[in-house]
């Protein structure tokens, strides 16, 4: 996916609904930030590899189209470029939204990472894995100082909306 193409979200974790095709570490490591943002996220693996979050569901079998339905995101995260561009393909034909672990040119959902400071997030999308952790590191040295005005600014923002 090319950084300058892409649109920065963030996803309202609680309510979400999301099925993960994949139980190695990918599939893991996005089931984890998944469920720790209050998703119900659902793992559809041949066979699980890695150590999955307790409150994911698991089913150990093959993906089947029909598993995509209900979804509001789906995580293509096997070894398996077949199966992952069926995941794709299933994700497409229903109009949800997928983030292809394996080629994330072909997905509409690239996972940034995570930055927090306070009460602040920020995400960080590149090309390269060591970029990415450098520029981690940066913006968290950057958002640090802010925290603190962030929270107070936060404590005192409904008192300020609800003044004339």
């Amino acid at each position: 996916m090319d950084p300058q193409q892409a649109v920065p979200i963030v996803l309202n974790g609680p309510g979400l609904r999301v099925l993960i095709v994949g139980g190695g570490a990918v599939g893991a490591r996005r089931a984890t930030s998944l469920v720790e943002a209050g998703a119900t996220v659902r793992v559809v693996t041949i066979q699980q590899r890695a150590t999955l979050p307790a409150e994911a569901s698991v089913e150990l079998r093959p993906f089947e189209p029909n598993d995509v339905d209900g979804a509001n995101l789906v995580v293509a995260a096997t070894d398996d470029p077949a199966a992952n561009a069926s995941v794709g393909d299933a994700a497409k034909q229903r109009n949800v939204l997928c983030c292809r672990a394996d080629v994330s040119e072909l997905g509409e959902v690239l996972f940034a990472r995570k930055v927090t400071a306070g009460p602040m997030v920020a995400g960080v999308v590149s090309g390269s894995p060591t970029m990415s952790g450098r520029a981690v590191e940066a913006v968290r040295q950057t958002l640090e100082p802010l925290a603190e005005f962030a929270r107070a600014q936060s404590s005192i923002r409904s008192l300020v909306k609800a003044s004339p």
